[in-house]
Protein backbone atom coordinates (compact mmCIF):
# COMPACT_ATOMS: atom_id res chain seq x y z
CA UNK A 1 0.00 0.00 0.00
CA UNK A 2 1.30 3.73 -0.63
CA UNK A 3 2.05 6.21 1.60
CA UNK A 4 -1.15 7.98 0.40
CA UNK A 5 -3.19 5.13 0.48
CA UNK A 6 -2.29 4.50 3.98
CA UNK A 7 -2.77 8.41 5.17
CA UNK A 8 -6.31 7.93 3.38
CA UNK A 9 -6.69 4.23 5.50
CA UNK A 10 -5.33 6.13 8.71
CA UNK A 11 -8.20 8.85 8.08
CA UNK A 12 -11.12 6.75 8.15
CA UNK A 13 -10.21 4.76 11.00
CA UNK A 14 -9.74 7.48 13.36
CA UNK A 15 -13.44 8.83 11.34
CA UNK A 16 -16.04 9.55 13.41
CA UNK A 17 -19.14 6.69 13.27
CA UNK A 18 -21.58 7.55 11.06
CA UNK A 19 -23.93 4.77 11.92
CA UNK A 20 -24.08 1.24 14.32
CA UNK A 21 -26.31 -1.65 13.64
CA UNK A 22 -26.59 -4.27 16.10
CA UNK A 23 -28.55 -7.39 16.39
CA UNK A 24 -29.79 -9.33 19.81
CA UNK A 25 -30.62 -13.03 20.22
CA UNK A 26 -34.03 -13.25 22.59
CA UNK A 27 -35.23 -16.55 23.47
CA UNK A 28 -37.50 -15.71 26.49
CA UNK A 29 -40.89 -15.12 26.40
CA UNK A 30 -40.47 -16.08 22.77
CA UNK A 31 -38.00 -16.43 20.42
CA UNK A 32 -36.89 -12.91 18.89
CA UNK A 33 -33.91 -10.89 17.15
CA UNK A 34 -33.88 -7.24 18.05
CA UNK A 35 -32.59 -4.71 15.78
CA UNK A 36 -30.94 -1.66 16.52
CA UNK A 37 -30.14 1.26 14.38
CA UNK A 38 -28.25 4.00 16.05
CA UNK A 39 -27.55 7.74 14.54
CA UNK A 40 -24.77 8.85 16.82
CA UNK A 41 -25.05 12.86 16.40
CA UNK A 42 -27.46 14.07 13.82
CA UNK A 43 -26.86 17.56 12.64
CA UNK A 44 -30.75 18.44 11.48
CA UNK A 45 -33.81 18.49 12.81
CA UNK A 46 -34.99 15.98 11.27
CA UNK A 47 -34.12 12.03 10.35
CA UNK A 48 -35.66 10.17 7.64
CA UNK A 49 -35.29 6.58 7.59
CA UNK A 50 -37.21 3.95 4.88
CA UNK A 51 -36.80 0.24 3.99
CA UNK A 52 -37.40 -1.19 0.58
CA UNK A 53 -40.55 -1.65 -0.99
CA UNK A 54 -39.62 -4.54 -2.69
CA UNK A 55 -36.50 -7.03 -2.87
CA UNK A 56 -35.90 -10.30 -4.94
CA UNK A 57 -39.46 -11.09 -5.71
CA UNK A 58 -40.19 -10.26 -1.65
CA UNK A 59 -42.42 -7.65 -1.26
CA UNK A 60 -43.49 -5.07 1.30
CA UNK A 61 -40.68 -5.48 3.06
CA UNK A 62 -41.66 -3.10 5.68
CA UNK A 63 -44.01 -6.01 7.49
CA UNK A 64 -40.75 -7.83 8.59
CA UNK A 65 -40.25 -4.76 11.13
CA UNK A 66 -41.75 -5.70 13.90
CA UNK A 67 -42.99 -3.07 16.85
CA UNK A 68 -40.58 -0.54 15.07
CA UNK A 69 -39.75 2.53 17.55
CA UNK A 70 -37.96 5.88 17.70
CA UNK A 71 -36.06 7.33 19.94
CA UNK A 72 -34.20 10.62 20.93
CA UNK A 73 -31.54 11.04 23.32
CA UNK A 74 -32.27 7.28 25.07
CA UNK A 75 -35.99 8.62 25.24
CA UNK A 76 -38.94 7.47 23.28
CA UNK A 77 -39.50 9.87 20.49
CA UNK A 78 -42.29 12.60 21.50
CA UNK A 79 -45.90 12.52 20.68
CA UNK A 80 -46.58 13.46 16.62
CA UNK A 81 -42.66 13.63 16.40
CA UNK A 82 -42.87 10.43 14.13
CA UNK A 83 -44.55 11.13 10.64
CA UNK A 84 -45.44 7.90 8.60
CA UNK A 85 -46.44 9.06 5.11
CA UNK A 86 -45.87 5.73 3.12
CA UNK A 87 -45.73 1.96 4.36
CA UNK A 88 -41.64 2.22 4.01
CA UNK A 89 -41.14 5.65 5.11
CA UNK A 90 -40.68 7.02 8.40
CA UNK A 91 -39.17 10.74 9.67
CA UNK A 92 -38.53 11.42 13.41
CA UNK A 93 -38.15 15.33 14.04
CA UNK A 94 -35.59 16.23 17.07
CA UNK A 95 -33.52 18.58 17.98
CA UNK A 96 -30.01 19.22 16.35
CA UNK A 97 -27.02 17.27 17.55
CA UNK A 98 -29.46 14.52 18.62
CA UNK A 99 -28.57 10.97 18.65
CA UNK A 100 -31.22 9.05 17.50
CA UNK A 101 -32.13 5.70 17.83
CA UNK A 102 -34.78 2.79 15.69
CA UNK A 103 -35.76 -0.04 17.53
CA UNK A 104 -37.62 -3.24 15.61
CA UNK A 105 -37.77 -6.85 15.73
CA UNK A 106 -37.20 -10.14 13.54
CA UNK A 107 -40.24 -12.46 14.27
CA UNK A 108 -40.31 -16.26 13.28
CA UNK A 109 -42.48 -16.74 9.72
CA UNK A 110 -45.81 -17.33 9.11
CA UNK A 111 -46.13 -21.02 7.84
CA UNK A 112 -45.97 -21.19 3.96
CA UNK A 113 -43.67 -19.13 1.65
CA UNK A 114 -44.54 -16.40 -0.46
CA UNK A 115 -41.61 -16.14 -2.89
CA UNK A 116 -43.49 -17.62 -5.61
CA UNK A 117 -41.03 -17.18 -8.20
CA UNK A 118 -37.38 -18.09 -6.63
CA UNK A 119 -36.05 -18.44 -3.12
CA UNK A 120 -37.38 -17.61 -0.05
CA UNK A 121 -35.16 -14.33 0.78
CA UNK A 122 -37.46 -13.07 3.71
CA UNK A 123 -35.66 -12.60 7.18
CA UNK A 124 -35.38 -16.10 9.15
CA UNK A 125 -35.90 -16.64 12.78
CA UNK A 126 -36.25 -20.36 13.77
CA UNK A 127 -34.46 -22.20 16.31
CA UNK A 128 -30.83 -22.40 15.54
CA UNK A 129 -31.05 -20.24 12.75
CA UNK A 130 -31.14 -16.29 12.08
CA UNK A 131 -30.75 -15.34 8.27
CA UNK A 132 -31.50 -11.71 7.43
CA UNK A 133 -30.43 -10.76 3.85
CA UNK A 134 -29.66 -6.84 4.70
CA UNK A 135 -31.83 -5.55 1.92
CA UNK A 136 -35.19 -7.13 3.21
CA UNK A 137 -34.88 -6.41 6.31
CA UNK A 138 -32.43 -3.58 7.33
CA UNK A 139 -33.99 -0.16 7.81
CA UNK A 140 -31.89 2.63 6.56
CA UNK A 141 -30.84 6.25 7.05
CA UNK A 142 -31.90 8.00 4.34
CA UNK A 143 -28.87 11.06 4.64
CA UNK A 144 -26.62 8.20 4.47
CA UNK A 145 -27.25 7.24 1.02
CA UNK A 146 -25.52 7.81 -2.19
CA UNK A 147 -22.23 6.82 -3.39
CA UNK A 148 -20.09 7.78 -0.40
CA UNK A 149 -18.49 5.63 1.69
CA UNK A 150 -19.98 5.38 5.36
CA UNK A 151 -18.12 4.32 8.70
CA UNK A 152 -20.41 1.65 10.14
CA UNK A 153 -20.49 -0.39 13.32
CA UNK A 154 -22.25 -3.17 14.05
CA UNK A 155 -22.10 -5.77 16.54
CA UNK A 156 -24.02 -9.80 17.53
CA UNK A 157 -25.28 -9.71 21.08
CA UNK A 158 -26.41 -12.92 23.01
CA UNK A 159 -25.62 -15.52 20.28
CA UNK A 160 -22.45 -16.83 21.27
CA UNK A 161 -24.25 -16.58 24.96
CA UNK A 162 -26.35 -19.17 23.50
CA UNK A 163 -24.24 -21.15 21.45
CA UNK A 164 -24.77 -20.06 18.38
CA UNK A 165 -21.97 -18.77 15.86
CA UNK A 166 -22.20 -16.27 13.77
CA UNK A 167 -20.56 -14.55 9.95
CA UNK A 168 -22.05 -11.80 7.65
CA UNK A 169 -20.68 -10.59 4.61
CA UNK A 170 -17.75 -8.92 6.21
CA UNK A 171 -16.54 -11.94 8.20
CA UNK A 172 -16.74 -13.87 11.60
CA UNK A 173 -16.38 -10.89 13.91
CA UNK A 174 -18.76 -10.41 17.08
CA UNK A 175 -18.51 -6.58 16.47
CA UNK A 176 -16.78 -4.57 13.64
CA UNK A 177 -16.25 -1.40 12.25
CA UNK A 178 -16.14 -1.31 7.91
CA UNK A 179 -16.54 1.82 5.83
CA UNK A 180 -18.48 0.85 3.00
CA UNK A 181 -21.50 3.21 1.16
CA UNK A 182 -24.89 2.29 2.76
CA UNK A 183 -26.29 0.07 -0.79
CA UNK A 184 -23.40 -1.88 -0.08
CA UNK A 185 -23.63 -2.24 3.86
CA UNK A 186 -27.35 -3.15 3.31
CA UNK A 187 -26.73 -5.86 0.51
CA UNK A 188 -25.07 -8.06 3.04
CA UNK A 189 -25.68 -10.82 4.71
CA UNK A 190 -26.26 -11.88 8.40
CA UNK A 191 -25.83 -15.55 9.69
CA UNK A 192 -25.93 -16.91 13.18
CA UNK A 193 -27.42 -19.76 14.52
CA UNK A 194 -26.73 -24.13 14.70
CA UNK A 195 -23.72 -23.33 11.74
CA UNK A 196 -20.62 -25.49 10.42
CA UNK A 197 -17.99 -23.00 9.75
CA UNK A 198 -14.69 -23.64 7.50
CA UNK A 199 -12.04 -21.77 5.69
CA UNK A 200 -10.24 -21.69 2.45
CA UNK A 201 -7.29 -20.13 1.96
CA UNK A 202 -5.58 -18.91 -0.93
CA UNK A 203 -3.32 -16.37 -2.41
CA UNK A 204 -4.24 -13.80 0.00
CA UNK A 205 -8.15 -14.60 -0.37
CA UNK A 206 -10.09 -16.11 2.24
CA UNK A 207 -12.82 -18.26 1.62
CA UNK A 208 -15.29 -18.72 4.42
CA UNK A 209 -18.28 -21.29 4.21
CA UNK A 210 -21.35 -21.42 6.41
CA UNK A 211 -23.28 -24.44 6.04
CA UNK A 212 -26.75 -24.66 7.89
CA UNK A 213 -29.08 -28.09 8.25
CA UNK A 214 -27.79 -31.78 7.88
CA UNK A 215 -29.51 -34.35 5.37
CA UNK A 216 -27.21 -33.20 2.39
CA UNK A 217 -26.44 -35.34 -0.40
CA UNK A 218 -22.67 -34.47 -0.15
CA UNK A 219 -20.31 -33.71 2.88
CA UNK A 220 -19.62 -29.98 3.24
CA UNK A 221 -15.48 -29.69 2.10
CA UNK A 222 -16.99 -31.14 -1.62
CA UNK A 223 -19.28 -28.31 -1.94
CA UNK A 224 -16.40 -26.05 -0.26
CA UNK A 225 -13.75 -27.71 -2.30
CA UNK A 226 -16.22 -27.10 -5.25
CA UNK A 227 -16.56 -23.65 -4.92
CA UNK A 228 -12.72 -22.15 -3.89
CA UNK A 229 -11.86 -24.40 -7.55
CA UNK A 230 -14.19 -21.98 -9.11
CA UNK A 231 -13.36 -18.98 -7.22
CA UNK A 232 -9.88 -19.64 -8.46
CA UNK A 233 -10.83 -19.83 -11.77
CA UNK A 234 -12.89 -16.93 -12.57
CA UNK A 235 -9.78 -14.82 -10.37
CA UNK A 236 -7.25 -15.87 -13.08
CA UNK A 237 -9.84 -14.93 -15.73
CA UNK A 238 -9.53 -11.66 -14.68
CA UNK A 239 -6.23 -11.98 -13.39
CA UNK A 240 -7.11 -10.70 -9.78
CA UNK A 241 -6.77 -11.52 -6.88
CA UNK A 242 -7.42 -8.52 -4.63
CA UNK A 243 -10.27 -8.89 -2.97
CA UNK A 244 -9.07 -10.32 0.50
CA UNK A 245 -12.52 -11.99 1.55
CA UNK A 246 -15.86 -13.70 0.66
CA UNK A 247 -18.35 -16.22 2.28
CA UNK A 248 -20.53 -18.80 0.66
CA UNK A 249 -24.07 -19.68 2.58
CA UNK A 250 -25.81 -22.88 2.33
CA UNK A 251 -29.59 -23.76 3.77
CA UNK A 252 -31.76 -26.59 2.82
CA UNK A 253 -35.18 -25.41 0.51
CA UNK A 254 -37.28 -27.43 2.36
CA UNK A 255 -40.59 -26.45 0.81
CA UNK A 256 -42.19 -30.16 -0.49
CA UNK A 257 -42.45 -31.10 -4.12
CA UNK A 258 -39.85 -29.12 -5.05
CA UNK A 259 -36.41 -30.07 -6.47
CA UNK A 260 -34.87 -26.55 -5.79
CA UNK A 261 -31.36 -24.97 -6.63
CA UNK A 262 -31.12 -21.40 -6.25
CA UNK A 263 -29.07 -18.18 -4.78
CA UNK A 264 -27.99 -14.83 -4.82
CA UNK A 265 -24.73 -12.68 -4.96
CA UNK A 266 -24.28 -10.11 -2.03
CA UNK A 267 -21.59 -7.95 -1.06
CA UNK A 268 -18.68 -9.88 -0.42
CA UNK A 269 -20.85 -13.20 -0.16
CA UNK A 270 -23.08 -15.89 -1.96
CA UNK A 271 -26.05 -17.19 -0.50
CA UNK A 272 -27.19 -20.57 -1.34
CA UNK A 273 -30.31 -22.42 -1.07
CA UNK A 274 -30.75 -26.17 -2.04
CA UNK A 275 -32.98 -29.05 -1.99
CA UNK A 276 -30.75 -31.96 0.86
CA UNK A 277 -30.87 -34.40 -2.13
CA UNK A 278 -28.58 -32.75 -4.50
CA UNK A 279 -25.90 -34.69 -5.50
CA UNK A 280 -22.00 -33.20 -5.81
CA UNK A 281 -21.03 -36.72 -7.71
CA UNK A 282 -18.67 -35.55 -10.27
CA UNK A 283 -19.63 -35.75 -13.78
CA UNK A 284 -23.62 -35.92 -12.10
CA UNK A 285 -26.36 -33.59 -13.60
CA UNK A 286 -26.56 -32.30 -10.02
CA UNK A 287 -22.70 -30.93 -9.59
CA UNK A 288 -22.94 -29.32 -13.13
CA UNK A 289 -26.02 -27.86 -12.22
CA UNK A 290 -24.70 -26.44 -8.78
CA UNK A 291 -21.29 -25.64 -10.12
CA UNK A 292 -22.90 -23.32 -12.83
CA UNK A 293 -24.45 -21.65 -10.39
CA UNK A 294 -21.80 -20.88 -8.08
CA UNK A 295 -20.15 -19.64 -11.33
CA UNK A 296 -22.65 -17.30 -12.27
CA UNK A 297 -22.73 -15.94 -9.50
CA UNK A 298 -19.24 -15.74 -8.10
CA UNK A 299 -19.12 -14.00 -12.42
CA UNK A 300 -21.51 -11.19 -10.74
CA UNK A 301 -18.58 -9.74 -8.22
CA UNK A 302 -17.21 -8.16 -11.97
CA UNK A 303 -20.55 -8.23 -13.81
CA UNK A 304 -23.15 -6.74 -11.80
CA UNK A 305 -20.40 -5.46 -9.36
CA UNK A 306 -17.60 -4.06 -11.58
CA UNK A 307 -19.76 -3.37 -14.65
CA UNK A 308 -22.96 -1.44 -13.04
CA UNK A 309 -25.95 -1.81 -14.79
CA UNK A 310 -28.36 1.60 -15.91
CA UNK A 311 -31.90 2.00 -14.74
CA UNK A 312 -34.01 0.49 -14.57
CA UNK A 313 -31.43 -2.68 -14.18
CA UNK A 314 -33.68 -4.95 -15.52
CA UNK A 315 -32.88 -3.17 -18.93
CA UNK A 316 -29.27 -4.77 -18.63
CA UNK A 317 -30.52 -8.07 -17.51
CA UNK A 318 -29.36 -9.18 -20.92
CA UNK A 319 -25.81 -8.45 -20.31
CA UNK A 320 -25.61 -9.02 -16.52
CA UNK A 321 -27.31 -12.20 -16.55
CA UNK A 322 -26.61 -13.54 -20.02
CA UNK A 323 -22.73 -12.47 -20.60
CA UNK A 324 -22.76 -14.51 -17.20
CA UNK A 325 -24.21 -17.53 -17.95
CA UNK A 326 -21.86 -17.18 -20.94
CA UNK A 327 -18.55 -17.33 -19.05
CA UNK A 328 -19.83 -18.91 -16.39
CA UNK A 329 -20.29 -22.31 -18.69
CA UNK A 330 -16.91 -21.30 -20.60
CA UNK A 331 -15.21 -20.69 -17.37
CA UNK A 332 -16.51 -24.03 -15.83
CA UNK A 333 -15.06 -26.01 -19.43
CA UNK A 334 -11.71 -24.45 -19.27
CA UNK A 335 -10.91 -25.22 -15.69
CA UNK A 336 -12.23 -28.90 -15.97
CA UNK A 337 -15.65 -29.11 -13.95
CA UNK A 338 -17.07 -29.68 -17.62
CA UNK A 339 -16.56 -31.96 -20.67
CA UNK A 340 -17.10 -30.47 -23.90
CA UNK A 341 -20.10 -32.62 -24.89
CA UNK A 342 -21.73 -31.49 -21.53
CA UNK A 343 -20.72 -28.08 -21.93
CA UNK A 344 -22.16 -28.57 -25.86
CA UNK A 345 -25.64 -30.05 -24.33
CA UNK A 346 -25.76 -26.87 -21.67
CA UNK A 347 -25.54 -24.75 -24.79
CA UNK A 348 -28.06 -26.74 -26.71
CA UNK A 349 -30.52 -26.18 -23.62
CA UNK A 350 -30.24 -22.62 -23.63
CA UNK A 351 -30.86 -22.46 -27.38
CA UNK A 352 -34.02 -24.53 -26.94
CA UNK A 353 -35.16 -22.74 -24.05
CA UNK A 354 -34.93 -19.82 -25.74
CA UNK A 355 -36.73 -20.74 -29.22
CA UNK A 356 -39.48 -22.44 -27.19
CA UNK A 357 -40.21 -19.38 -25.13
CA UNK A 358 -43.35 -17.96 -25.59
CA UNK A 359 -42.59 -14.41 -24.76
CA UNK A 360 -39.58 -14.35 -26.83
CA UNK A 361 -40.40 -11.94 -29.16
CA UNK A 362 -41.25 -9.42 -26.24
CA UNK A 363 -39.15 -6.42 -26.38
CA UNK A 364 -36.65 -5.37 -23.33
CA UNK A 365 -39.20 -2.92 -21.64
CA UNK A 366 -41.49 -5.91 -20.95
CA UNK A 367 -38.67 -7.43 -18.96
CA UNK A 368 -38.04 -4.33 -16.58
CA UNK A 369 -41.97 -4.64 -16.36
CA UNK A 370 -42.53 -7.97 -15.60
CA UNK A 371 -39.38 -9.75 -14.56
CA UNK A 372 -40.60 -10.14 -10.70
CA UNK A 373 -44.30 -11.21 -12.13
CA UNK A 374 -43.79 -14.21 -14.80
CA UNK A 375 -41.02 -17.20 -14.63
CA UNK A 376 -40.78 -17.11 -18.28
CA UNK A 377 -40.32 -13.30 -18.38
CA UNK A 378 -37.85 -13.26 -15.60
CA UNK A 379 -36.12 -16.25 -18.23
CA UNK A 380 -35.88 -14.42 -21.34
CA UNK A 381 -32.78 -12.01 -20.53
CA UNK A 382 -30.43 -14.87 -19.08
CA UNK A 383 -31.78 -16.58 -22.63
CA UNK A 384 -31.62 -14.06 -24.81
CA UNK A 385 -28.32 -12.27 -23.52
CA UNK A 386 -26.74 -15.83 -23.90
CA UNK A 387 -27.37 -15.67 -27.22
CA UNK A 388 -26.12 -12.20 -27.89
CA UNK A 389 -22.92 -13.53 -26.24
CA UNK A 390 -22.51 -16.29 -28.34
CA UNK A 391 -23.45 -14.53 -31.29
CA UNK A 392 -20.56 -11.27 -30.19
CA UNK A 393 -18.38 -13.94 -29.97
CA UNK A 394 -18.42 -15.75 -32.93
CA UNK A 395 -18.52 -12.48 -34.73
CA UNK A 396 -15.17 -11.02 -33.27
CA UNK A 397 -13.32 -14.02 -34.37
CA UNK A 398 -14.30 -13.75 -37.56
CA UNK A 399 -13.44 -10.10 -37.87
CA UNK A 400 -10.50 -10.54 -36.09
CA UNK A 401 -9.55 -13.86 -37.68
CA UNK A 402 -9.89 -15.59 -34.82
CA UNK A 403 -7.11 -13.17 -32.60
CA UNK A 404 -9.57 -12.13 -30.53
CA UNK A 405 -12.95 -13.37 -28.36
CA UNK A 406 -15.63 -12.11 -26.18
CA UNK A 407 -13.10 -12.08 -23.48
CA UNK A 408 -11.33 -9.65 -24.69
CA UNK A 409 -14.65 -7.75 -25.45
CA UNK A 410 -15.42 -8.48 -21.72
CA UNK A 411 -12.11 -7.55 -19.86
CA UNK A 412 -11.45 -4.30 -22.29
CA UNK A 413 -15.11 -2.99 -21.09
CA UNK A 414 -14.38 -3.83 -17.59
CA UNK A 415 -11.32 -1.50 -17.74
CA UNK A 416 -12.98 1.17 -19.65
CA UNK A 417 -15.36 1.72 -16.77
CA UNK A 418 -13.37 1.64 -14.10
CA UNK A 419 -10.54 3.93 -16.56
CA UNK A 420 -13.09 6.16 -17.32
CA UNK A 421 -16.03 5.68 -15.64
CA UNK A 422 -18.13 4.84 -18.70
CA UNK A 423 -21.61 3.76 -18.54
CA UNK A 424 -23.43 0.06 -19.02
CA UNK A 425 -26.05 1.23 -21.00
CA UNK A 426 -27.87 -1.31 -23.53
CA UNK A 427 -26.76 1.44 -26.08
CA UNK A 428 -23.24 2.35 -24.48
CA UNK A 429 -22.59 -1.50 -24.83
CA UNK A 430 -23.76 -1.59 -28.50
CA UNK A 431 -21.83 1.15 -29.40
CA UNK A 432 -18.73 -0.89 -28.47
CA UNK A 433 -19.39 -4.10 -30.06
CA UNK A 434 -19.71 -1.97 -33.33
CA UNK A 435 -16.29 -1.31 -32.74
CA UNK A 436 -15.04 -4.76 -32.06
CA UNK A 437 -17.40 -5.56 -35.58
CA UNK A 438 -19.53 -3.45 -37.24
CA UNK A 439 -22.08 -1.45 -37.32
CA UNK A 440 -24.67 -3.79 -39.22
CA UNK A 441 -23.56 -6.49 -36.63
CA UNK A 442 -23.77 -4.20 -33.53
CA UNK A 443 -27.63 -3.29 -35.08
CA UNK A 444 -28.65 -6.61 -35.70
CA UNK A 445 -27.92 -7.28 -31.66
CA UNK A 446 -30.05 -3.96 -31.21
CA UNK A 447 -33.06 -5.42 -33.05
CA UNK A 448 -32.46 -8.85 -30.99
CA UNK A 449 -32.09 -7.13 -27.87
CA UNK A 450 -34.40 -4.10 -27.51
CA UNK A 451 -37.12 -5.32 -30.13
CA UNK A 452 -37.05 -9.06 -29.90
CA UNK A 453 -36.60 -9.81 -33.21
CA UNK A 454 -35.27 -12.73 -34.84
CA UNK A 455 -31.75 -13.28 -35.72
CA UNK A 456 -30.17 -14.96 -38.77
CA UNK A 457 -27.57 -17.85 -37.31
CA UNK A 458 -24.32 -18.17 -39.32
CA UNK A 459 -24.29 -21.96 -40.52
CA UNK A 460 -20.28 -21.58 -39.68
CA UNK A 461 -21.58 -20.66 -35.41
CA UNK A 462 -20.24 -23.53 -33.98
CA UNK A 463 -17.01 -24.07 -36.35
CA UNK A 464 -14.54 -25.95 -36.31
CA UNK A 465 -15.85 -28.05 -33.22
CA UNK A 466 -19.35 -28.24 -33.89
CA UNK A 467 -21.99 -28.14 -36.51
CA UNK A 468 -25.01 -26.12 -36.37
CA UNK A 469 -28.32 -27.81 -36.92
CA UNK A 470 -31.96 -27.16 -36.58
CA UNK A 471 -34.13 -29.66 -34.43
CA UNK A 472 -38.25 -29.56 -34.83
CA UNK A 473 -40.67 -29.35 -32.34
CA UNK A 474 -44.64 -28.85 -32.05
CA UNK A 475 -45.29 -26.47 -29.55
CA UNK A 476 -49.08 -26.74 -27.22
CA UNK A 477 -50.82 -25.37 -30.11
CA UNK A 478 -49.81 -27.16 -32.61
CA UNK A 479 -47.64 -25.00 -34.53
CA UNK A 480 -44.11 -26.52 -35.34
CA UNK A 481 -41.53 -24.49 -34.00
CA UNK A 482 -37.94 -24.89 -35.20
CA UNK A 483 -34.53 -24.16 -33.06
CA UNK A 484 -31.06 -24.59 -33.72
CA UNK A 485 -28.68 -27.35 -31.87
CA UNK A 486 -24.91 -27.99 -31.99
CA UNK A 487 -24.08 -30.86 -32.89
CA UNK A 488 -19.99 -31.88 -31.45
CA UNK A 489 -18.21 -33.35 -34.60
CA UNK A 490 -16.77 -36.45 -33.81
CA UNK A 491 -13.11 -36.02 -35.17
CA UNK A 492 -13.55 -32.60 -33.14
CA UNK A 493 -9.84 -31.72 -30.80
CA UNK A 494 -11.61 -31.63 -27.66
CA UNK A 495 -8.19 -30.60 -26.28
CA UNK A 496 -8.46 -27.11 -28.15
CA UNK A 497 -12.53 -27.41 -27.91
CA UNK A 498 -11.96 -26.91 -24.18
CA UNK A 499 -9.83 -23.86 -25.17
CA UNK A 500 -11.72 -21.92 -27.14
CA UNK A 501 -15.37 -22.89 -27.04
Amino acid sequence: MSGAALLVAAALAQAPLDAKYALALETAPKLRVAATLTLPAVDAEKSAFSVAAEWGGVERCARFLHDLAFFVDGAPAATGAVDHPVETAWVVSHHKGAQVEARWWFDPLPAGGDAALGNDYRPRVAPKLFLLLGDTGLLIPDALGGPTPRRIAFEWNGFEEAGWRHVTSFGEARAFTTTRTLAAFKHALFMAGDLRVTAIEKNGTKLLFSFHGDGFAFEDGALAGLAARIVAAERDFFSDWSDPFFLVTLVPDERKDRHSLGGTALTDSFALYMSKEYSLAPGSDDAGSVAQLLAHEYFHRWNGGHLGLERPEQLGYWFSEGFTDFFARRILLRCGLLDPPAYVRRVNESLEKYWKSPVRHEPNARIAADFWKRRDVADLPYRRGDLVALLLDHEIRATSDGERSLDDFFRDTLQRVRDRGESCSTDHLLELAAEWTSDGFAESLRRLIVDGADVELDEELGAPFCELQWSKHKSANGAAVEFPQFALLPDANLEEARKRL
